[in-house]
């Protein structure tokens, strides 16, 4: 049985960002994310080096600490690792966007009728924190989506705005009863 590392010091973290053990670099990224003010442009470095990692997880763990840290010059590495092939990197990916864009609406509305369901269920549920007016316009559409998945992730939204209550009373009758129970 393999442990996992200890959680590293934000120190020990600069220096395993480059370690040949995968545990140690995705280690790194998470700590990284979390760096002190002082010691945010050290972090940034070591996380772009990170963002190249040959293993999805690694850089899904580099994007969430980049949105972390909340700088806005990742939006160009989040919007990159869009078509990543790893579906966690894709979805990092979006949720660094929402956080991270001066326009969460603009980063976020084409992805809404992307054919990849998990990309349009994050971008909805992107709107909904970060641009409520954009998603209260998108979100019905939704609710008849082809995956289970969004059409749950619109019902909630349109719930949490309050909005569609009409769409939301025929999602009482969808035949998936999670999206009947959200409606």
């Amino acid at each position: 049985m393999l442990l996992t590392p200890l959680r590293p010091t934000f120190e020990a973290a600069l220096r395993d960002a480059r370690a040949e053990d995968p545990r140690f670099r995705l280690a790194a990224a998470r700590v990284l994310g979390e760096a002190p003010e002082d010691r945010r442009s050290d972090a940034r470095a070591a996380l772009e080096a990170l963002l190249g990692d040959a293993l999805g997880p690694v850089r899904a763990a580099t994007l969430d600490a980049l949105a972390d840290l909340g700088d806005p010059e990742a939006v160009a590495a989040a919007e990159a690792h869009l078509d990543d092939e790893h579906a966690d990197v894709r979805q990092a990916a979006v949720r660094a966007l929402a956080a991270l864009a001066a326009d969460p609406a603009a980063a976020l509305v084409p992805l809404v009728d992307d054919p990849r369901p998990e990309m349009r269920l994050l971008a909805l549920v992107g709107l909904v924190a970060h641009a409520p007016d954009v998603a209260a316009e998108r979100l019905p559409a939704h609710v008849a989506d082809p995956d289970p998945e969004v059409r749950l992730a619109a019902a909630r939204g349109l719930g949490e705005l309050g909005a569609g209550a009409d769409l939301l009373a025929d999602a009482l009758l969808s035949a998936d009863p999670r999206v009947a129970y959200a409606a």
